[in-house]
């Protein structure tokens, strides 16, 4: 029995097309920002992470196979800019992105605190497995300064984080 792809198969399909489309559109914009304009609102050289935010929110509003392809997109695009190992930020991102997923399965997070709460840990999360990757290639960090600005970090990326769901609301 095959398939046949109809007109009105496509007419379905299309705005469920179109929301990733502009979801992947709108990484795009949020990792030239990060590398660019984000740089200006620094905080003891320090800026929020959008594009981990982008990826929780979609976590947490999107099926696990979109949730996966958009964490490790997401990932493998902030290594390229990055100074850490490439495929650490894709890692992590998956990581986080599924266990995002698994969050919203069990946890209603429709409260613009809960979602804070959520972007906040996983920021901070993010921190500790970089922290691990570097202990683990023998880079020297400080620990005392890690967790301050891993702190910072978390705080400054929650507190973006509702501006981020708007827009993501604005665009769905």
């Amino acid at each position: 029995m095959s398939k046949t792809i109809s007109s009105d198969n496509i007419e379905l399909l299309q705005p469920h097309l179109k929301k990733k489309f502009v979801s992947v559109s709108v990484l795009l914009l949020f990792l030239l920002l990060q590398a660019t304009v984000l740089g200006r609102f620094r905080i003891f050289n320090i800026y929020p992470d959008i594009i981990l935010t982008a990826v929780i929110i979609t976590a947490l509003k999107s099926s696990l196979s979109w949730t996966i392809f958009f964490s490790c997109l997401a990932g493998a695009l902030s290594d390229i800019p990055g100074v850490s190992p490439y495929g650490i930020n894709t890692l992590l991102f998956a990581l986080l992105g599924f266990f995002a997923f698994e969050l919203s399965k069990r946890l209603i997070i429709e409260s613009e605190w809960r979602l804070i709460a959520v972007v906040a840990i996983a920021v901070f999360l993010r921190s500790i497995g970089s922290a691990i990757f570097l202990v683990i290639s023998g880079s020297p960090f400080s620990p005392g300064i890690f967790l301050v600005s891993s702190f910072i970090g978390s705080i400054y990326s929650a507190a973006v984080s509702p501006l981020i769901l708007k827009l993501f609301k604005f665009i769905n």
